[in-house]
């Protein structure tokens, strides 16, 4: 629809500068002329452009690309995330020195976290640290180790002792870790050795004759763990106090001193070692033996009953 455009005045005229609107319509608007003036902060149209008086020059106010300037500062490169000891091992806070993308190629500060490692305590893992994140403040503490004084009131023997699938036997007592050097069964006794000037232990072996003054039995304790075929570079070893022993069930490795006896009658029985570091019952006493410590428990050693808990003294 056609409409004429009158100013403030409802006078027509095409060039004046005003407030105009549309016939029969309310809305008004704002309409400049082209002038010549020098007058700071003016504004004209002329020539099809909308130009502004800055007290010295006319301005379009159209914008025109210009000529491309200098290529502008990387933040990319700017930013350096040092970690300030890089003489640790272990520690550092920052993952990466510089941002990474991710899928969606956003940059990145990757940092590491806190968290506790544990320790094994009879089957239980117990954390070592407690970390606590407060508002401003990151608080460590660190959880104490098993008292060294048991308490075995409310522990009944099926508690303390070991089964064949524990991939550790439990120990109540002095634990300690070795190397390992050839095959170890848990439960086995084992005496020590040197391996490239490094303390470890083995499997306890003699001969029929036992004679501790010419060839000493340097018996450390019994197994905790598993070391067969060198799965193991190091073992747990139980060196004083409660866990489960590996009982002998082949009469054939204990010598004619001894009269094997399969029934653990008493608490308090006396465990002998036979010559591939297992535990065993004499019906006699021989004059030449390897104590390795009593019996807690009663029953007859069997095939498919052969650990049994055990109180060792070295």
């Amino acid at each position: 629809m056609n409409s004429i455009i009158v100013n403030r005045n409802k006078k027509y005229n095409g060039k004046q500068t005003g407030f105009y609107n549309y016939k029969n319509e309310p809305d008004k608007f704002l309409r400049i002329q082209n002038i010549e003036s020098n007058l700071e902060g003016v504004i004209r149209f002329n020539n099809k452009n909308f130009e502004g008086y800055d007290g010295e020059k006319w301005i379009l106010f159209h914008s025109v690309k210009g000529e491309k300037g200098d290529t502008g500062d990387n933040y990319y490169d700017k930013f350096i995330f040092r970690n300030l000891s890089h003489s640790l091992e272990h520690g550092l806070i920052f993952k990466n020195d510089t941002f990474i993308k991710d899928e969606n190629s956003n940059d990145v500060i990757e940092t590491r976290v806190l968290k506790s490692g544990y320790y094994n305590y009879n089957n239980i893992n117990i954390k070592s640290l407690e970390i606590n994140t407060l508002e401003n403040e990151i608080i460590l503490k660190s959880n104490p180790l098993p008292p060294m004084i048991q308490d075995f009131s409310s522990l009944k023997i099926h508690d303390l002792k070991s089964y064949e699938t524990d991939l550790e036997f439990k120990a109540y007592g002095e634990v300690n870790i070795y190397r390992v050097k050839g095959n170890i069964r848990k439960g086995q006794f084992v005496v020590l050795d040197l391996d490239n000037n490094y303390f470890c232990v083995k499997s306890l072996e003699y001969d029929e004759m036992i004679d501790n003054f010419i060839e000493p039995k340097q018996i450390i304790g019994i197994a905790l763990e598993d070391s067969l075929y060198n799965s193991l570079e190091k073992i747990k070893v139980c060196c004083r106090g409660i866990t489960t022993v590996r009982c002998n069930i082949d009469s054939s490795k204990i010598n004619n001193h001894f009269i094997n006896n399969k029934n653990i009658e008493k608490i308090g029985t006396l465990g002998l070692i036979d010559i591939e570091g297992y535990a065993f019952v004499s019906l006699v006493k021989p004059k030449e033996y390897i104590l390795g410590g009593y019996f807690l428990e009663t029953g007859e050693i069997s095939e498919n009953n052969n650990l049994f808990l055990f109180k060792i003294n070295f």
